[in-house]
């Protein structure tokens, strides 16, 4: 599929870029290259918001219509920040608080 028909919050894997070399080298010296992981993470119907890593990106429907991806499948373990060591990064699902009861007997 091509990256311009990506669905949003998608895991995608890059399989092909047919762009001129020059183009190509461009795209990877921003981290955008065969084999890499991003997520559609804005779109309209002749752009597109792109998360490579930690850099957002935006290409317009020339570029877009020339990645070609595919769905990535696979499984995310949910763990607490607490559990991450020094150096480890990590997607922030969302953020839960626990609150404490203040019941006195």
């Amino acid at each position: 599929m091509i990256l311009l028909d990506g669905k949003l919050h998608t895991p995608y894997r890059v399989i092909s870029i047919d762009l001129p070399e020059e183009s190509q080298r461009h795209l990877s010296n921003l981290g955008l290259i065969v084999g890499r992981s991003l997520q559609v993470i804005s779109k309209t119907k002749d752009s597109a918001i792109l998360m490579l890593k930690a850099s957002r990106l935006a290409f317009d429907k020339s570029i877009l219509q020339q990645i070609e991806v595919e769905e990535e499948a696979r499984e995310v373990a949910a763990i607490p920040l607490s559990e991450l060591k020094v150096g480890q990064s990590a997607h922030i699902a969302g953020i839960f608080a626990m609150q404490e009861s203040n019941s006195t007997s």
